[in-house]
């Protein structure tokens, strides 16, 4: 596991611990996925990746 990595989840860890609830989300472009997934942002960036992020509010907004 990379540094940032670790120091990421000890991050995230914390946050947990305090309460928050935490979602993430791999968009569109992001590594080793389908080559269809990682290029489908090529040269249209703000379009695909915001809109997995638009889906992914959509989604928390409906859990209890």
């Amino acid at each position: 596991m990379r540094p940032a990595a670790r120091s990421s989840r000890a991050g995230c860890s914390r946050k947990r611990e305090a309460g928050f609830i935490l979602f993430a989300l791999d968009n569109h472009g992001t590594p080793n996925r389908s080559v269809a997934f990682k290029t489908a942002i090529d040269r249209k960036l703000g379009t695909w990746d915001v809109a997995d992020q638009l889906a992914g509010v959509t989604y928390v907004k409906t859990l209890p």
